[in-house]
C-alpha cells in the first residue's frame, strides 16, 4: 500500500523520555525552592512582589548574584 507506519517507541526510548521529564521537573522544583529561600533571606533581586522589569535581564542579574554568593561561600570555607 506504500504507507509507512511509525515503529512504536522502544521501552528504552520511553524510559529515557520519562527520566528526562523527571530530571526537568526536579530541577524546576529545586530552582523554585532556592528562589523562595533567597526571598526569605532578603537577597536582592529575589524579593517577592517586586517588579524588576525585563525577565531576561532579571534572570541574568539573579545568576550573577548566585555566583557572587557562591564565591563568597567558597572563600569562607577555605
Amino acid at each position: 500500500m506504500g504507507t509507512k507506519v511509525a515503529a512504536p517507541a522502544t521501552s528504552a526510548e520511553q524510559e529515557l523520555k520519562e527520566f528526562d521529564r523527571m530530571v526537568w521537573t526536579k530541577t524546576r522544583e529545586m530552582v523554585r525552592q532556592m528562589e523562595r529561600e533567597m526571598a526569605k533571606l532578603g537577597v536582592p533581586l529575589f524579593c517577592e512582589g517586586v517588579d524588576y522589569g525585563d525577565p531576561v535581564r532579571l534572570a541574568e542579574w539573579r545568576r550573577r548574584v548566585v555566583e557572587l554568593l557562591e564565591d563568597l561561600f567558597e572563600d569562607e570555607v577555605q
